[in-house]
């Protein structure tokens, strides 16, 4: 398997792009996605993947491109033969586009082409290739930028999600946040559900984890102790989050993200569970 990641250097896109990802994945398996405060976009050149469906316990075709929204939870997918594609990690702050208004309501019947226009998708399926040494960044941020129009935000849900970030650090309250945005909790509850279909608290969560865990993962001593700089009361609250998040212990955890990133876990296993 192959993981090839690079972030935008264009400024207006590095705003609401977090990274561009190519994946090729050679032979059929199953990975996780660990909860990281993004929505995704996935451009498949070949192959496929197919997202497991607590309700109706099977595994579901996805679309050769389309959304993965963010979520309070572990996603798990199966690669049945090979994939070959590109993933785009968008920052929260992207629902603040019209085009993502309510976007986790129905976020499964989004045509990808009302957000970039077809060409846009062509020119990057162009730009995947088995033989890929690293992703040509100014080529996808030319795309993103037309994409991307700095006066189509909402200013609300920007400054919301950067207030998330900065209340990180700290302890979380619903009212004081409120406060800063000028509302009330009630609107501030409606407001997180309607775009993100998450509470306050638990939208929070998803970033602090997020952030925590990228953290950690980037050091070279990977100390769990550094996680109450984000928050957490002591280790043991880091402990029984991650365990709640990814439904491993931090050491487990930390041991599967053999890759680059911090929020993919590939399983050697069969998963005959989930078959």
């Amino acid at each position: 398997m192959i993981l090839i990641e690079d972030h935008p250097s264009d400024p207006l896109v590095a705003k609401y792009i977090d990274r561009y990802q190519y994946f090729f994945i050679k032979e059929k398996g199953f990975f996780k996605t660990i909860p990281n405060g993004k929505i995704e976009l996935c451009i498949v050149h070949s192959g496929s993947f197919e997202v497991w469906d607590d309700i109706s316990n099977i595994f579901k075709p996805n679309k050769p491109s389309g959304f993965i929204p963010a979520t309070s939870s572990v996603s798990l997918y199966r690669v049945p033969s090979h994939l070959l594609c590109i993933n785009i990690k968008f920052n929260l702050q992207v629902l603040g586009l019209p085009y993502f208004e309510g976007f986790l309501k129905n976020w499964s019947n989004r045509a990808v082409t009302d957000f970039i226009p077809k060409q846009g998708i062509e020119e990057i399926r162009s730009l995947i290739k088995p033989e890929l040494n690293d992703i040509p960044v100014k080529k996808m941020d030319q795309i993103f930028a037309t994409a991307l129009k700095e006066n189509d935000l909402n200013n609300e849900i920007v400054k919301l999600t950067e207030l998330m970030v900065v209340y990180i650090h700290e302890d979380f309250i619903v009212n004081s946040l409120a406060e800063e945005m000028n509302m009330s909790s009630k609107t501030l509850e409606r407001l997180t559900k309607k775009h993100f279909n998450l509470s306050p608290k638990n939208l929070w969560k998803v970033i602090r984890f997020e952030h925590t865990t990228s953290h950690i993962k980037r050091s070279d001593t990977q100390k769990l102790i550094d996680s109450l700089s984000y928050g957490y009361y002591d280790q043991s609250h880091f402990v029984k989050e991650c365990k709640k998040v990814t439904g491993y212990s931090p050491k487990e955890f930390f041991s599967k993200l053999k890759l680059s990133t911090n929020d993919i876990i590939f399983e050697n296993d069969n998963l005959t569970d989930k078959q």
